[in-house]
């Protein structure tokens, strides 16, 4: 930025130069809401890649945002499973976000780890929400922002394997559970590098999703608390209502499991067995083959090798009358199960 000095991140719309003038017309509103929206809740929290301006060069719109170094966390996964620890610290900074753009009545969508940006802060693990571009307001009188005229009210977007049976089902966007329900399966993959609702094909997805069926991450990753099997259980609760109704919600849980877990008091553990005595009364030295024996490692052998490639789960836009009538044969099949 020639007038700040500062740099930054340019995002240009140069598909809307190629479309027809009333889906560009639309697309453009859509960018431009994205920018409200960012510019909007980057005032309220450190947490989201906020815009800085936005405008028209050469009849491109363009979108001018803080330039974030780091990765996003879907790379940081790639490399090994998160601990519980960073996992909880993940959720706590991400609630303030999420359940701030609840707040406004906005929806993000999209939230996933490739949405997540991950920078360093005083060497520690820092996290941004960015990508408002799917964004969908359900609320009321949003003061100032100019949500678009004509939304994708029967277009399915995002990507399959994070979104909640309900919007898989067609049903209209009444509040942010989309949003808790991605966060949950976000969670889950950080822990295990796998997804809880997964198949080759986004029908296949679907199908896991209306079924309900995943695996708790206890049975996934040894070494998990037993106790957050029942957090996910929750978060993945067929009907919203008997979800966590907000990521603070979400986040304390979580917490609250990885720390119910007790490490037993010094005293209360067991004394190391005293070295058999010479008869002269000093300790009789080890035998050497005991001596170099090494003793059990803190994880199994197979951990320590570099981790397999995680398989990437694919996006999606299709109509929402399709994804309607996958749905009801969906329930049909199951039912005759």
């Amino acid at each position: 930025h020639r007038l700040l000095t500062s740099r930054c991140a340019i995002k240009f719309l140069v598909t809307a130069a190629r479309m027809e003038p009333e889906s560009a017309d639309v697309l453009v509103q859509r960018f431009r809401f994205e920018a409200q929206i960012s510019a909007r809740l980057g005032n309220t929290t450190q947490h989201i890649v906020a815009a800085q301006d936005a405008g028209m060069f050469r009849g491109v719109p363009y979108l001018v945002m803080e330039l974030v170094a780091g990765q996003n966390l879907d790379a940081r996964i790639d490399v090994s499973e998160m601990s519980v620890e960073e996992t909880a610290d993940l959720l706590e900074q991400l609630a303030e976000p999420i359940d701030g753009a609840h707040g406004h009545g906005i929806a993000h969508r999209d939230v996933k780890p490739a949405n997540i940006m991950v920078v360093r802060n005083n060497g520690k693990p820092f996290y941004k929400l960015g990508d408002f571009g799917t964004a969908k307001y359900f609320g009321e009188g949003l003061v100032g922002l100019s949500p678009p005229k004509q939304t994708s009210e029967n277009t399915l977007v995002g990507s399959p394997a994070y979104m909640s049976p309900e919007y898989v089902s067609g049903g209209p966007i009444v509040s942010g559970h989309i949003d808790l329900w991605a966060l949950a399966v976000t969670a889950y993959e950080a822990l295990t590098r796998q997804l809880p609702f997964d198949g080759e094909l986004w029908t296949h997805v679907a199908m896991a999703l209306l079924k309900g069926d995943f695996k708790p991450p206890s049975k996934v990753m040894a070494g998990l608390p037993v106790g957050l099997d029942a957090v996910f259980k929750r978060a993945f609760a067929a009907d919203p209502p008997d979800r966590y109704q907000t990521a603070r919600d979400f986040a304390v849980a979580f917490r609250a499991a990885i720390t119910a877990t007790q490490i037993a008091p010094a005293d209360a553990l067991p004394r190391p067995a005293s070295a058999p005595e010479l008869p002269d009364g000093r300790p009789q030295a080890p035998q050497l083959e005991d001596a170099m024996t090494p003793g059990p490692l803190s994880k199994p052998i197979e951990s320590l090798a570099p981790a397999p490639p995680r398989e990437r789960p694919l996006g999606l836009m299709v109509g929402a009358g399709a994804v309607g009538a996958l749905a009801i044969g969906l329930f049909a099949w199951l039912s005759l199960r």
